[in-house]
């Protein structure tokens, strides 16, 4: 099998797999003031080794703001308002104020304030660079030998850009190493999206980059945790790509039978030289077993806790497993008391008393929700005798955008359009961080599934069926 076809595939199978963690005892303080503010809260974006979690943060009246969120270890977060993005990097049990005067001017003070200053200056920097490159149009512009070269003197320009910059506002050494790692690893999605879109064109040599050093040796690839753990993924893929196993696990997920592969997927990674691509890659194969097996994936990781030498990923495990068997519901009911969206749900609730809900968070902008619609038409067609609502919800856009999309695609259903707020509530209770999103409603009103199959999926329709017939 082609490698970059089976880098893709693995790339879908965890795409989806990011979840909330439970509390733990580690949290940040964040805590600040926004001025001349017109919103009434803001997200979180805190990327852990793992998984992506989001939290919304509530702004009061003067608009100040203060929370605290659990982290397992000294990474990036994002604080996402008015379409903005702002970057920290802190440590558990760090507390961090933040007075953000405008979308240029901030001023940070508590522990790590120096690096965060810094890395809210180069980072603005090297976005305008990375956007200037027009990574976008790589495919139209080179080709594969010619796209590895633009990277390689992309690089190059970059970190004489980053000694410049750094030297005129005496960066500290965190600041200068998080942007490296995170130049590193973000120019090698772009090499592997390339891989990906092109893969009848790529030669063999193309992915020489991977046996770098430099790419697996990086103990400072653990604070920019988001760009080191996508990485992680299509590094160890690329190296068993040619395993004949490898390429069975693929299949086994796709029956269902996730316990199997992770066992498999184990064993092959357990010799693997590098110690954290290694735990990551197992901790993320585990986290697939998790979502439907929690219980028979705990002895998976007492099969394999010598791979886990990371005490982070142990915990996360841990935490995982404990809240996948002792998770509680959310229902109809309890989001219907939602200040931000309780009249949205108690309206679908009133409106499919006694029905199943498959719920499809979507967008008019998102290709992937887009080529969905046929295959929902299509399952909305062969259970419409099963009492199954379908219930479509959109990212904010203008109505008329909106209704022509439900009527382009033939949205058979229950359709709402979200505005801005019910969007970051619904996103932070789900810990939403892209869509396409499906979720599953029970007869009763509980949310049984807040990560459910796509509709092109070969499970979802009986899953569908057997939930209806409870």
């Amino acid at each position: 099998m082609n490698k970059t076809i089976v880098i893709l595939m693995l790339a879908l199978l965890f795409s989806c797999t990011k979840k909330m963690d439970s509390a733990n005892n580690d949290k940040l303080i964040i805590a600040g003031k926004i001025e001349n503010n017109q919103n009434q809260s803001f997200q979180i974006i805190s990327n852990e080794f793992l998984r992506v979690n989001s939290y919304n943060v509530k702004i009061n009246d003067d608009g100040t703001f203060h929370t605290s969120i659990p982290i397992f270890h000294y990474h990036d977060l994002d604080l996402i308002f008015d379409n903005q993005s702002l970057l920290l990097l802190n440590k558990p049990t760090d507390s961090v104020y933040i007075h953000i005067l405008n979308n240029d001017s901030v001023i940070f003070s508590g522990d790590n304030s120096k690096t965060n200053s810094n890395l809210h200056l180069l980072d603005k920097k090297y976005a305008t660079l990375y956007w200037g490159a027009q990574f976008w149009q790589k495919d139209e512009r080179f080709k594969p030998l010619e796209f590895l070269q633009f990277v390689d003197d992309f690089t190059s320009k970059s970190d004489s850009l980053l000694v410049k910059y750094s030297n005129q506002i005496n960066a500290s050494p965190d600041a200068i190493k998080w942007i490296q790692t995170k130049l590193k690893y973000k120019t090698s999605d772009e090499l592997f999206e390339y891989g990906l879109h092109n893969m009848k064109d790529i030669p063999d040599v193309y992915y020489n980059f991977l046996e770098k050093d430099s790419f697996v040796e990086n103990d400072e690839a653990k604070f920019c945790s988001e760009y080191f753990s996508d990485f992680a993924m299509n590094y160890i893929s690329y190296q068993l790509s040619s395993n004949d196993k490898y390429q069975n696990i693929i299949g086994l997920f796709q029956q269902g039978k996730s316990v199997e592969a992770a066992s498999i997927y184990l064993d092959l990674i357990s010799n693997k030289k590098n110690n954290l691509i290694t735990q990551i890659n197992a901790a993320q194969m585990l986290f697939l077993s998790i979502e439907n097996y929690p219980a028979q994936t705990d002895s998976l990781i007492q099969k394999y806790n010598s791979v886990f030498t990371e005490e982070v990923l142990k915990k996360q495990l841990k935490l995982s497993i404990e809240e996948k068997l002792h998770a509680n519901f959310k229902t109809l009911e309890e989001l219907s008391k939602n200040e931000e969206i309780g009249e949205l749900f108690k309206k679908i609730s009133l409106e499919n008393k006694n029905k199943v809900l498959y719920l499809d968070f979507w967008g008019t902008w998102c290709g992937v929700c887009i080529n969905e619609f046929p295959n929902s038409a299509k399952l909305h067609d062969e259970l419409k005798d099963n009492n199954i609502e379908f219930v479509y919800l959109c990212e904010p856009t203008d109505s008329a955008t909106w209704i022509n999309a439900v009527q382009k695609y033939n949205l058979i259903g229950t359709n709402i359009l979200l505005n801005k707020q019910q969007k970051i509530e619904i996103q932070s209770l789900f810990n939403i961080v892209g869509i396409p999103r499906y979720m599953i409603v029970n007869k009763n009103g509980e949310i049984i599934d807040e990560n459910a199959d796509r509709p092109s999926s070969s499970r979802i329709k009986n899953e569908l069926i057997k939930i209806s017939k409870q």
